[in-house]
C-alpha cells in the first residue's frame, strides 16, 4: 500500500527520500503519521527536521504539540538567514507609508547589508495587520531613514547580541524553553496554516517557492486589497497589551567589559 511505501522511504538512507516521506505524512491520518515524524523531528539532517515539523504542524493533532515545542529549539543556519531579512530593513525604502506592508529586499549579516536575498522567492512583500501596523508606526516614531533595528547610533544589531541581550533573557523570565529567530517563523507558519490561509498566499509571504504550477498565476497575489483582508483575518495570533511598558526606542548596545 502506499502507507507502507511512506513508511519505508522514511527509513530510508537518503536523507531526501526521508523528507519526502515527512511531506507525504502529512496527509495522513495523524495516528498513522505522528509517531513517525516524531522521530523525523529529530533526524541528523536538518532539512528532514524541517520537513517533518512543517508536516506535524499541518496534521494539527493535539498529540503533536510536544513535538512542535521542542522543534523550537532547532538551530538551522536557514532560519537565521531569515531573521537577517528583518534586520536589513531600511525606513522610507522597505515600508510602506501605512506601514502596513513591509519590502523584504535585503538582508543584514554581519555588519553588512547585502542585497541578495536567500532564494529568488525571498523578494516579497509581506502585509501586516492593523494593531501591528499601529506598533510598527509608534516604534518608527518621527525617523525617516535609517535601519529599522539599530543601535542608537542607527548602526546595524547583529543577530548574535540581539539573542544574547534580548530574546534569551526574556525567555529566561517567563520559563520558557531557550530558542532562537526560529521560534517566531515557526509561530507565524503555524497560525497561518490555523487560519486557513491560502496555500499561495502562505507560501508568498514565507518566501517559499510555488508547491503546485498555479500558483504562479494567480493575479490575487498582486492585489495589495486583498493580501491586505488576509493580514487582518488572520490577526497575530496573540493580544498585545493595552499600552507599551517603556517607550520604542534604538537598542543601546554597551561594550563588554575585560
Amino acid at each position: 500500500s502506499l502507507a507502507t511505501e511512506v513508511l519505508q522511504f522514511a527509513e530510508d538512507s537518503l536523507p531526501e527520500l526521508r523528507a519526502a516521506a515527512a511531506r507525504a505524512l502529512s496527509y495522513m491520518e495523524p495516528g498513522l503519521a505522528v509517531n513517525v515524524l516524531s522521530e523525523l523531528a529529530r533526524d541528523p539532517v536538518w532539512f528532514v527536521r524541517l520537513r517533518a515539523i512543517v508536516s506535524l504542524g499541518k496534521l494539527g493533532h493535539p498529540t503533536v504539540i510536544p513535538f512542535l515545542l521542542h522543534g523550537l529549539t532547532d538551530s538551522n543556519r536557514m532560519v537565521r538567514l531569515r531573521a537577517g531579512e528583518a534586520l536589513g530593513l531600511e525606513i522610507g525604502k522597505h515600508i510602506s507609508e501605512d506601514c502596513r506592508t513591509l519590502y523584504v529586499r535585503q538582508k543584514a549579516k554581519r555588519g553588512k547589508i547585502q542585497p541578495n536575498l536567500k532564494t529568488k522567492h525571498g523578494e516579497r512583500d509581506i502585509d501586516l495587520c492593523t494593531p501591528l501596523a499601529a506598533m510598527l508606526r509608534d516604534f518608527i516614531g518621527s525617523r525617516t531613514s535609517g535601519l529599522l533595528f539599530c543601535t542608537s547610533t542607527g548602526k546595524q544589531l547583529l543577530q548574535s547580541n540581539t539573542l544574547q541581550d534580548s530574546l534569551h533573557p526574556i525567555l529566561k523570565k517567563i520559563e520558557h524553553e531557550k530558542g532562537g529567530f526560529n521560534i517566531f517563523r515557526r509561530f507565524r507558519i503555524t497560525q497561518l496554516e490555523t487560519a486557513e490561509c491560502p496555500k499561495a498566499l502562505q507560501h508568498f509571504w514565507s518566501g517559499h517557492a510555488p508547491t503546485h504550477v498555479s500558483e504562479r498565476y494567480k493575479k490575487l497575489l498582486k492585489q495589495r486589497d486583498w493580501r491586505l483582508e488576509w493580514a487582518e483575518r488572520i490577526g497575530m495570533g496573540f493580544e498585545l497589551p493595552a499600552r507599551p511598558v517603556a517607550p520604542y526606542a534604538p537598542v543601546i548596545v554597551f561594550p563588554k567589559a575585560g
